[in-house]
């Protein structure tokens, strides 16, 4: 019997599973456990790399050239298309129609295809600050929505400064939409989404994970932990909504640093991704909570880049 011939995996093909491994092995998006499916060109188009549908699946172009990174980049937005319940009618513009007298009931009405670019943009904000992946749009434009605070706002603006969905460079489709199933927002009777409960515990898990191997790296086995290593088990524990922000962070310590000798108690570095704390500030470990979420914060709400040449 002749052996079967084995099908040789292209360049394109390596370098998507290359990828799906970077994903995978990271603490945030390794934990999450979302369906993923390869697929030809013919299924998405020639430069559509991906495409996340409502009903839980990743598509990915396996003939589309994209580096590893960039292809990590892609499959973590579908998934956050999914974590952030973009899909959720509850969570979908709309309006409250009076029902009862007592009783209300929210009716979705919005463009498709611009709430998929508001979410793109959410997304892609995200995603900046964590510093995952290679990003594959021009991420300076995402300045111009810092403002909003939420898809819901960042939608309200695009609708009112009349921008059109075909200018929507931010998500992994190019200028196609990349979520499938926007029209018809789903409804939890019975249950929840899935997928939101799953992102809030692999947010504490991942930055627990960032913490624990920091300690590692400093040796501190079976050393008592400072004020500060306290402080920050606590930050993680009690926010995990800003852990993905500090994944994207290391904490260096101003001692031994000329360089950082005027730092008196912390400052933020977003653009090298570090915090410089000062252990000789003296701070109780609750002075030292309120000092992590400062920093922290100062990166999330992108003032490094809204500063606009004023004086720092």
């Amino acid at each position: 019997m002749k052996k079967k011939k084995e099908e040789k995996i292209t360049p394109n093909e390596q370098q998507l599973l290359d990828g799906i491994a970077i994903t995978q092995e990271h603490p945030l998006f390794g934990y999450l456990r979302i369906n993923t499916e390869m697929v030809p060109k013919s299924r998405l188009g020639k430069n559509v790399p991906a495409k996340v549908s409502s009903l839980g699946r990743i598509y990915l172009n396996k003939d589309c050239d994209r580096t590893p990174k960039e292809w990590a980049y892609i499959i973590a937005h579908c998934m956050l298309h999914l974590c952030f319940g973009h899909f959720d009618a509850e969570r979908m513009p709309g309006y409250w129609q009076q029902i009862t007298e007592k009783q209300q009931k929210w009716v979705n009405k919005y463009d498709a295809e611009l709430w998929n670019m508001a979410c793109d943009i959410y997304v892609s904000r995200f995603l900046a600050d964590i510093k995952f992946g290679s990003a594959c749009i021009d991420t300076t434009q995402l300045a111009n929505f810092s403002s909003a605070s939420s898809e819901m706002k960042i939608y309200d603006q695009l609708v009112e400064l009349n921008i059109s969905p075909d200018r929507n460079f931010f998500g992994t489709a190019g200028e196609f939409p990349d979520m499938i199933g926007t029209e018809s927002p789903l409804e939890y009777r019975y249950g929840k989404n899935e997928y939101i409960s799953r992102f809030a515990y692999a947010l504490a898990s991942s930055v627990r994970s960032v913490i624990n191997k920091a300690g590692a790296s400093k040796g501190i086995t079976g050393k008592r932990k400072s004020t500060m290593e306290k402080a920050a088990e606590w930050f993680v524990n009690h926010y995990p909504l800003l852990g993905g922000i500090a994944t994207g962070f290391r904490i260096v310590e101003t001692f031994n640093r000329n360089d950082l000798n005027d730092v008196e108690i912390a400052a933020v570095d977003v653009v090298n991704g570090e915090i410089y704390v000062n252990p000789a500030a003296g701070l109780t470990i609750e002075e030292w909570k309120f000092v992590l979420a400062h920093e922290y914060l100062h990166a999330g709400l992108q003032h490094h880049a809204r500063r606009n040449g004023r004086d720092h």
